[in-house]
């Protein structure tokens, strides 16, 4: 039986509050909260992401030739330390949108559909992905189980709210988790809560 208080080698220190709300099941609301928080600070570590702006151009041409080739040939030019951890999220979500018809939308919409999706991903790499093997069984009856709590959570999270601060600050990676949702009541509050 795996120890649910370590978190697997390598995991991203920003995570551990997500981790620990998913091994105690805790409310969608509660994950998503916990969610908002460590894509802010993970894309704030990861310092600029002005590349996005090159990898959705590169998507859009995609879309429009219907081939591959020029997100293939960005891939290609692109920096290897780009292309893992933080930034392997934004490229998985590039191959997947790039295979989509383009959307009849504003052209910045790319960029934002981008962010959005690559956001969501990073939360399967960096976080569930590394948990599930010591999560199922011991926590969740099974992976369905899992992942659809993770669905829920990622609902209540505010990802298209991150994901607009990072388009509209050009992708600098200056950004702040938006302000929770949950109530926290104070002391006051908390004299008069049941005992459960």
């Amino acid at each position: 039986m795996p120890d649910l208080d370590r978190l697997p080698r390598g995991f991203h220190p920003a995570w551990r509050a997500v981790a620990d709300a998913l091994r105690g099941q805790q409310p969608p609301p509660v994950v998503g909260d916990a969610i908002d928080k460590a894509l802010a600070r993970t894309v704030r570590g990861a310092g600029g992401l002005q590349w996005l702006l090159g990898l959705a151009g590169a998507v859009v041409a995609c879309q429009e030739q219907g081939l591959l080739g020029p997100l293939e040939a960005f891939a290609d030019s692109l920096e290897p330390v780009r292309a893992t951890g933080v930034g392997s999220a934004f490229l998985d979500a590039a191959w997947s949108l790039a295979a989509t018809e383009p959307p009849s939308e504003a052209p910045g919409s790319a960029l934002d559909a981008l962010v959005q999706s690559g956001l969501e991903r990073m939360v399967d790499k960096l976080c569930v992905g590394p948990l599930a093997p010591d999560l199922v069984p011991t926590v969740y009856s099974s992976t369905d189980h899992l992942s659809t709590h993770v669905k829920r959570c990622i609902a209540e999270a505010q990802v298209a709210c991150i994901a607009r601060q990072i388009t509209r600050r050009g992708c600098s990676g200056d950004v702040r988790a938006p302000r929770g949702r949950l109530s926290r009541p104070g002391t006051k509050g908390l004299l008069y809560e049941p005992i459960a």
